[in-house]
């Protein structure tokens, strides 16, 4: 046997040597657990008792959860009555054409950061007062006392004190636009659209946690979205009812001073010897006979404009509206978190630093 023989085979004893005594040793570990499991035990229970009493009777609170089901009509369709009215102005005559206005598109536009702002600076009534819906949620829901209640490393934040004005998203200011980042990331975990398969027929369900809050922010909620695609689909009406209220107003005040003019010259001309007169008077009329004409025109235009800004508003189909009172939900059952493995592994891990100090010091004896 030479020398590199002898050398490996006494390195394979040595690893031998050691995997045993790496096993020994982890037996050995989890027999000294095994020797404290009481302990284990009771540290368990212990935190699993705290979640248990935390969770369903101190920080529990009961949520309502609101239902709505509505229809919408997003596609248009040409055949309307006031479709020719429409076509003459440059403007749809019914629903979309594709974009916003397409009803694919519809559970994105409704759960927007921008109908969820235009539904909070919305002024409803409510527990026998009028104020913005922002300021009912803030007063009336557990954001102060969850999102906002601050914990053992943060203070409590002070949004809960501030009072929402009524003014534009675009006026906001960045302290505003924070808070309303928070409320609207905590309505949409609570806002739930869902279309029922094969229909234009949409399911819109909320839970919070004090039930005419629930039954308002639904109602608001639903009432945004018609205004945001009123707003829309009726934009170049709107402009163009401008444009023409501006043209019926101007050709009024036209054809009154030309009333004046004519009735002056009537009036004068059998006093006044003018071989001009005849033709001033031709002219009035001619003047006052178009001016008529265009001014009704401009006003028959002008009330077709509006008839077709009623038709191009957008109107929801409410099938199911929410009814009071809602049914109350709650937390059921057992409610274990981490506390108990929490501590469990503290105390593993003290009992484990104990056990290596006593080792360690009875060998130095």
């Amino acid at each position: 046997m030479d020398l590199s023989d002898l050398a490996n085979k006494m390195e394979n004893k040595s690893e031998q040597i050691s995997t045993k005594e790496f096993l020994k040793s982890v037996f050995s570990y989890f027999q000294f657990l095994g020797k404290n499991w009481q302990l284990l035990l009771i540290v368990l229970l212990i935190g699993n008792y705290y979640d248990l009493v935390k969770n369903n009777y101190f920080k529990t609170k009961t949520e309502y959860g609101g239902k709505m089901e509505f229809n919408i009509d997003l596609q248009g369709s040409g055949a309307s009555q006031m479709g020719g009215l429409a076509s003459a102005f440059g403007l749809p005559g019914g629903g979309g054409t594709g974009g916003l206005m397409d009803a694919t598109n519809f559970p994105m536009v409704m759960m927007s950061k921008t109908v969820f702002n235009k539904a909070l600076m919305t002024e409803i009534e409510l527990y026998g007062r009028k104020d913005l819906f922002v300021n009912f949620f803030v007063d009336s829901s557990d954001i102060k006392t969850k999102e906002w209640g601050g914990s053992l490393f943060r203070a409590p934040s002070s949004h809960g004190d501030y009072i929402f004005e009524k003014k534009d998203p675009a006026d906001f200011t960045p302290y505003e636009n924070q808070i309303l980042t928070d409320i609207i990331g905590k309505l949409e975990k609570q806002t739930f659209l869902e279309k029922e398969q094969g229909t234009s027929i949409f399911n819109l369900n909320s839970v919070l946690t004090e039930e005419y809050l629930t039954k308002a922010w639904l109602e608001t909620l639903v009432n945004a979205t018609e205004e945001f695609y009123t707003e829309i689909k009726t934009l170049k009406t709107r402009k163009l009812i401008q444009i023409q209220e501006r043209k019926v107003d101007s050709l009024s005040v036209l054809l009154g001073r030309n009333d004046r003019s004519l009735s002056r010259t009537m009036f004068d001309q059998p006093n006044v010897v003018n071989p001009y007169a005849g033709t001033e008077t031709s002219r009035l009329n001619r003047d006052n006979t178009y001016l008529s004409n265009q001014y009704l025109t401009s006003l028959t235009s002008l009330d077709g404009l509006k008839n077709l800004l009623i038709e191009q508003s957008q109107f929801f189909q409410i099938l199911t509206p929410v009814s009071l009172p809602l049914v109350p939900s709650g937390k059921v059952g057992i409610s274990l978190r981490l506390s108990g493995l929490i501590l469990l592994v503290a105390t593993i891990f003290i009992l484990t630093l104990r056990k290596s100090y006593l080792d360690i010091m009875s060998d130095e004896k």
